[in-house]
């Protein structure tokens, strides 16, 4: 389980640490006029053509002060916006504010955190949408009063930073566009409704177990499910693929056959059990049905072969390198 970075100076720490890292990943610096309601300035920012990054300790607003980290999509001219802010309270550990670090107790391997409240000030714009939308699994962190629930953004490490921090904001701003343009899919008929953030939450909320690349894994989930979505046309499944906030992936075939798909992070058991519970739950009311498990490559212990093969149970692998999800194909 992770553990949330507490403290003033363990805060500036984890934020220096961060900002060493933009500043290695997206080498170009140059000072723009910034824009957001009601207000707009001129600030330092760095960027990499693509992606920008502008920050600075501010106070106090609502009496918190805080890192305030505002990332937007980089244009050469003209006034930049922000696309979602990751805000640090420095003084506190407020869950007003959406950004904190965290640690990996085994490891010691620092996250950049966000709890998905991503605004924009229009219908359709906030935490609740974009977590079901971007396919994002948020992960209960330790906290001095309790668990705080937030979405990795990105590791602090040269090996996965620039990575992470790209799909993120790739998440943030192709959420944003489909709202814009009234894009989003809607609900697959025949899934489970949703109910909501908060139960969104509660199933992901019990205990994490490994080590740093377990949660480098989890911080990936959106991408796997997109690429997934984008890998499954290519293999006999030419029908409109969906999601819910319960189902990862479904796809009604022929016949109104449903074909469920679950992705997870890790091959280890508590992992597997909990996927394979929700395959079972959430398909229960499906007549016709086929279930299939989405892990990383790595060792899956024989009896969970055996109970996949008695549930009628598929699976699929994957791997990871860098920026690309690759999958090896059908179990």
């Amino acid at each position: 389980m992770l553990e949330l970075v507490d403290g003033p100076n363990a805060k500036k720490h984890a934020q220096t640490q961060m900002i060493s890292l933009v500043r290695k990943v997206w080498p170009h610096r140059e000072t723009r006029l910034v824009a957001w309601r009601p207000s707009s300035a001129e600030m330092h920012i760095q960027h990499n053509g693509n992606y920008w990054l502008g920050s600075q300790e501010v106070g106090a607003d609502a009496g918190v002060y805080r890192h305030w980290n505002a990332f937007g999509t980089y244009s050469p001219k003209g006034t930049l916006h922000i696309a979602v802010e990751i805000n640090i309270p420095i003084s506190e550990n407020s869950n007003r504010i959406a950004g904190f670090y965290a640690r990996d107790p085994r490891s010691g391997m620092l996250f950049l955190m966000h709890d998905g409240g991503v605004g924009g000030g229009r219908k359709g714009i906030g935490r609740d949408a974009f977590l079901e939308a971007a396919g994002a699994e948020p992960l209960a962190v330790s906290a001095p009063n309790g668990v705080r629930m937030g979405l990795i953004v990105a590791p602090l490490d040269n090996r996965y930073f620039a990575a992470g921090i790209g799909s993120y904001l790739d998440r943030v701003v192709r959420f944003k566009t489909d709202v814009t343009e009234e894009t989003l899919p809607p609900r697959p008929r025949g899934l489970p409704a949703g109910q909501g953030y908060g139960d969104y939450y509660r199933e992901f909320s019990g205990l994490k177990h490994g080590g740093g690349e377990r949660f480098v894994y989890a911080s990936r989930h959106g991408d796997i499910v997109h690429a997934l979505a984008a890998w499954l046309p290519k293999h006999g499944f030419s029908s409109t693929i969906r999601k819910s906030v319960l189902v990862d992936l479904a796809v009604r075939g022929p016949g109104g056959c449903m074909t469920l798909f679950e992705v997870k992070s890790s091959t280890d058991r508590q992992s597997l059990y909990t996927a394979i519970g929700q395959l079972m739950v959430h398909s229960a009311s499906m007549k016709q049905v086929k279930r299939y498990l989405v892990v990383p490559a790595g060792e899956v212990p024989r009896d969970i072969h055996g109970c996949l093969e008695t549930l009628s149970i598929g699976m699929v692998r994957y791997r990871i390198d860098g920026r690309v999800v690759a999958f090896d194909g059908w179990i």
